[in-house]
């Protein structure tokens, strides 16, 4: 079933009729997929369940879908992870926002660290979180996730606890001796992990991280690259503690 993300206002008990589309999602659906009128799309707006409906028409570049029935289906995990991640370059920094989310994140916040190789201009700083949440929202329609995780904007490490209360903060260190083995978390549990850049972080961050109650966690003897360490951590506490 293909599924459109829609961001208008959708109740469960509005009046199911003809809903238009905007032009991206118009386009996506009748140019890239090459849908027709009578084809079956799922719509959804990010603030839970979805909607079946049919594509009724398609006149002047846009697309009307019939919608037919609301469906309360939600697919979050019960453990609620916002990931941090050390802004890295080019599409790195995609594939990390769109593979977090496949793995079920609730939140994802670039960081601004030291040693990063990717400098995040301050004028540019809107149009790439705009671009990350279009990413967040796309992967949702592949994974079949209903409510859409917030790319926040980013931030600098010192600002990152104040900014973000959960039950557990966490960093990955190759030094750190403790390993996920020794961590039993709730299944409910609310938990913020944090990412270093390329190249690491600097010891003044990783002193910073410890004295603010940051838990440091060894994922095993190989160095793993910053877009796949959170990768890897995340399928680690979905399995362990949340819904893989």
């Amino acid at each position: 079933m293909t599924r459109i993300f829609q961001e208008c206002t959708l109740h469960p008990s509005q009046i199911l009729g003809e809903l238009a589309l905007g032009e991206s999602q118009s386009h996506h659906l009748s140019v890239v997929l090459r849908m027709g009128v009578g084809e079956a799309v799922t719509v959804f707006n990010g603030l839970g369940g979805e909607y079946q409906g049919t594509i009724s028409a398609i006149k002047k570049k846009r697309v009307w879908v019939s919608l037919a029935k609301f469906l309360p289906i939600e697919r979050e995990s019960p453990l609620k992870v916002i990931l941090a991640q050390s802004i890295c370059r080019g599409e790195k920094m995609d594939f990390v926002v769109q593979k977090a989310v496949e793995l079920g994140v609730t939140g994802i916040v670039p960081v601004l660290s030291e040693k990063q190789a990717f400098k995040l201009k301050p004028d540019a700083q809107t149009k790439k979180i705009a671009h990350w949440q279009a990413v967040a929202v796309s992967a949702c329609e592949q994974s079949g996730r209903n409510t859409v995780p917030k790319v926040y904007p980013a931030l600098a490490l010192s600002q990152l606890k104040a900014s973000h209360t959960v039950d557990h903060y966490l960093c990955l260190s190759p030094e750190a001796k403790t390993t996920l083995a020794h961590c039993n978390f709730a299944a409910s549990a609310s938990i913020l992990a944090i990412i270093g850049p390329e190249a690491g972080f600097s010891e003044a961050e990783i002193s910073y991280l410890l004295k603010n109650n940051f838990v440091a966690l060894n994922l095993g003897h190989r160095i793993l690259r910053t877009e796949t360490a959170g990768m890897a951590l995340l399928a680690i506490l979905q399995h362990n503690f949340g819904d893989i």
